[in-house]
């Protein structure tokens, strides 16, 4: 199946490849494959964004998959890691497959959730998170731009939202 994005980018001094789909599962797709699971989080027509300290940029909430996890769990760890709140639903968004320069490749799974928080967020276990944001979802790109497979996840997630939760 042809992706509905292929672009190239740089990161640091290593070009890779991006194809991008959207999906309505994951299960065709081999999770051990996978290297991140970020989502998408709404709440109360908020959309969820945190800053990494690291990175001194703004992104969206998830990380890597631990040993034993599948998207789910992952997906809810990373979130309440990284935002004190609780995943309380969600839906595939889409997937990227990124190739490095040596062929190498794997899977990057883009979901969209709608959350509950759980208290203050103080600081995430890792520590590379500062602070957490709750934004106008269209109002995300003066704090990130990730191209045209950025967009086009924000949007469907848009989509998603607005029939799961009646917002939007």
């Amino acid at each position: 199946m042809q992706p509905h994005i292929f672009s190239k980018f740089v990161s640091g001094a290593k070009q890779f490849t991006l194809e991008y789909w959207d999906v309505d599962g994951f299960s065709d797709l081999d999770f051990g494959k996978c290297r991140q699971v970020y989502g998408v989080c709404f709440y109360q027509k908020k959309m969820v964004i945190v800053f990494d300290k690291q990175r001194k940029c703004w992104s969206l909430p998830g990380g890597k998959p631990e040993k034993g996890e599948n998207v789910e769990t992952a997906l809810a760890r990373e979130i309440r890691e990284e935002t004190n709140t609780t995943v309380i639903g969600w839906k595939p968004v889409g997937v990227q497959k990124i190739t490095e320069e040596n062929g190498e490749w794997f899977y990057q799974y883009r979901v969209c959730c709608w959350v509950k928080p759980v208290g203050d967020f103080e600081s995430d276990p890792a520590g590379a998170i500062g602070k957490i944001k709750f934004i106008r979802p269209l109002e995300y790109k003066k704090y990130f731009d990730w191209g045209e497979a950025g967009e086009r996840i924000i949007r469907r997630s848009l989509g998603i939202a607005a029939v799961e939760l009646k917002q939007f």
